[in-house]
């Protein structure tokens, strides 16, 4: 995902350059800089989610799932973790698996060509 498609959810999302330089505790000049990259790195994304609040699924084009809720009680810690990250650890692993299985139709296309 190129840096362009990451500033764009986020301007879609009302925040401005400034709110999330201020938010990340960074430049103006340094917070633009980080979305003139091809490949936005999966840390970054994660830190963009940490402070925004917008759930990493989002940037992946997924929505949260309706059970990604935190009453900010102790209810919903399952091993250490709220039902929120367990929510977006399942969400992540759904793109891995379909990612995976997108790779092996595209090994299995290549083979074919290659014959």
């Amino acid at each position: 995902m190129s840096g362009e498609e990451i500033k764009r959810i986020l301007l879609s999302k009302g925040l401005k350059i400034t709110e999330l330089a201020e938010m990340l505790g960074e430049t103006v000049n340094n917070t633009s800089a980080m979305f003139k990259v091809k490949d936005f790195k999966s840390g970054a994304i994660e830190r963009l989610s940490g402070v925004t609040g917008i759930p990493i699924p989002e940037f992946f084009g997924m929505q949260p799932t309706s059970s990604a809720v935190n009453t900010g009680t102790n209810n919903g810690n399952i091993a250490g973790r709220d039902i929120t990250t367990n929510a977006q650890i399942a969400d992540l692993q759904k793109i891995i698996a379909q990612q995976q299985k997108t790779i092996s139709e595209l090994s299995a296309t290549i083979a074919k060509l290659i014959k």
